[in-house]
């Protein structure tokens, strides 16, 4: 009896802390479109406020805290906010408040693979949205939030991200472990081209080889790129993961049609 009731308190226990959790869909939307630093532009038919803002998990990783500085008719307005998942409802909650005494509450019901809906109310700018549909649509650099009085559509803050290309740009000498019995040798080169990097993979057996797409994240020191090669009339894509340390990149390869290899490749940069 004793056993059974300590297994019906461990089995309620634990739909308690799984009922209370965000769900995982969810949280990996919030880390991929929302978490980081933001420019924005948010517009009404009488005004227009412009800033950025910067969302980040509290500790915990229980809800997101928003805090934004914008100029607008009113001058410079801060706003704090709290996003997080209520349990009960099963639904997202967006609460902020400003320094003029705007405030806002925004309660999203319904889930989308890059879509949330839901409802708003609030004072905002004089206007109050209230109880009007809200839509938000996410993308990893952009998105775009709209209801019955606003929109406001925010895109990456890109400084960090600059000042951190110091980091990955130039050229690279690359070794790459394909479990073959032998390591292979290539020069990697990075560099920036407008607003994303471009790289080139050079090797002395078969010569120049241009990234299909190379993404830098650099609050992760991650780095991965694509490439397609041609093996004995083959059409075969790479895709190359790796971390940056002290030491340089040193990662994983993912190869189409034959799976990961694990600590697989590594380069350090070339002596100037």
């Amino acid at each position: 009896m004793f056993r059974m009731a300590i297994v019906l308190i461990v089995g309620l226990l634990a739909s308690r802390v799984t009922a209370a959790e965000m769900p995982m869909k969810i949280r990996k939307q919030i880390d991929e479109y929302f978490i980081g630093d933001w420019d924005f532009s948010m517009k009404s038919q009488d005004a227009t406020v412009q800033g950025s803002f910067t969302a980040s998990w509290a500790p915990g990783n229980h809800c997101v805290v928003v805090k934004q500085e914008g100029s607008g008719p009113q001058g410079k307005v801060n706003t704090t906010g709290i996003l997080a998942w209520q349990p009960d409802t099963k639904m997202i909650v967006h609460v902020g408040f400003s320094s003029n005494g705007d405030y806002f509450r925004i309660v999203y019901d319904t889930f989308e693979a890059n879509k949330w809906s839901g409802k708003v109310t609030g004072l905002v700018n004089g206007n109050r949205p209230d109880d009007s549909n809200a839509n938000v649509e996410w993308s990893p650099k952009r998105f775009v939030y709209q209801d019955g009085v606003f929109k406001y559509e925010a895109s990456r803050n890109r400084r960090a991200w600059e000042a951190s290309l110091t980091n990955v740009v130039g050229e690279w000498k690359m070794l790459v472990d394909y479990q073959q019995g032998q390591e292979y040798d290539y020069l990697l080169r990075i560099q920036k081209a407008g607003d994303k990097l471009e790289g080139v993979v050079v090797s002395p057996r078969s010569g120049e080889h241009k990234v299909k797409s190379l993404e830098w994240d650099e609050k992760k020191n991650s780095l991965s790129l694509q490439l397609n090669r041609n093996y004995d009339g083959t059409d075969v894509e790479l895709s190359f993961n790796a971390q940056l340390t002290e030491e340089g990149f040193s990662g994983d390869i993912s190869i189409e049609g034959f799976g990961q290899l694990e600590d697989a490749w590594k380069a350090k940069r070339k002596d100037p």
